[in-house]
């Protein structure tokens, strides 16, 4: 798949790079959900970016990820309508559609898309 082939060349010290350091970045090395650790597993997240392009990893990080969301966190799935990787569209719609949410498209460059775990009411 010639889409796969353009992730070939990337590596820790590049994303480490591009990103910034933070406090509170996890960095994982390999091919989610492979690469997950148990302290991943056991953790909650208030803000997710999931920046994979690909259908697979996309859709296996909203079914990793969204039940380990607290209430009002939120996940950004990027390129959801670059029409370069419209794997990303399609994993979000079909999680949507699962899940029962909903999220709003940011007028970004690669048109995020912003989903949001319903905040716990009174």
């Amino acid at each position: 798949m010639r889409q796969k082939a353009a992730f070939k060349d990337s590596n820790l010290e590049y994303a480490r790079e591009t990103v910034g350091e933070y406090l509170g970045n996890r960095w994982l090395v390999g091919a989610f959900p492979m690469c997950v650790t148990e302290e991943l597993e056991n953790s909650s997240f208030a803000f997710v970016s999931l920046d994979c392009d690909l259908h697979d990893p996309i859709a296996a990080g909203l079914e990793f990820f969204f039940p380990r969301l607290s209430p009002g966190g939120m996940i950004f799935v990027h390129d959801y309508s670059s029409g370069h990787w419209p794997g990303a569209k399609t994993a979000v719609d079909e999680f949507v559609r699962k899940v029962g949410v909903f999220g709003v498209l940011l007028p970004d460059k690669s048109g995020t898309y912003a989903l949001a775990k319903p905040a716990i009411s009174d």
